[in-house]
């Protein structure tokens, strides 16, 4: 017939086995932050969290406190040099022309010796290269203020 696991153990040593009883037992940890023994180390973490917050906070608030200082400045730079460009073409550049145009004709008239024309010349040049570099100052500071807002302006 059918032969329990137990005699075909026992047939397969050759030898009588023993029956052993199993036993099971469950164990378990929990650590109560409210323990005496774990509050102070939980009253300090949490002093630990509240003061990184705060430090995160603290260093949010200087870098969009420094963010909104240089977009400022930029757009003060911006309107400096737009107002100066303004000015150079409507009354600086034409009135250095003015002034090396007369000094010609002076020169031409006898009045005056060619350096003086070439110095007037000399200082419309410059005015126009001043002009210029206006022109690349409004455009770098719009060019920052850009990149500060994350989009083109027009």
């Amino acid at each position: 017939g059918s032969r329990s696991a137990d005699a075909i153990q026992q047939s397969a040593a050759g030898m009588p086995m023993q029956q052993t009883d199993w036993m099971y037992s469950i164990m378990a940890s929990i650590t109560l932050p409210f323990a005496p023994w774990s509050a102070e180390r939980s009253t300090s973490k949490a002093d630990e969290m509240r003061a990184t917050n705060s430090s995160i906070d603290a260093e949010k608030n200087a870098m969009q406190r420094e963010m909104l200082s240089s977009l400022r400045s930029a757009i003060n730079r911006y309107t400096t040099a737009d107002t100066l460009s303004k000015h150079y073409t409507t009354s600086i550049i034409p009135l250095t022309r003015e002034a090396a145009e007369a000094q010609t004709i002076a020169y031409q008239t006898g009045q005056v010796p060619i350096s003086t024309v070439l110095d007037s010349r000399r200082m419309e040049l410059m005015k126009q290269d001043d002009y210029l570099m206006t022109l690349v100052d409004r455009q770098m500071a719009l060019t920052e203020i850009e990149m500060m807002v994350g989009a083109p302006l027009q």
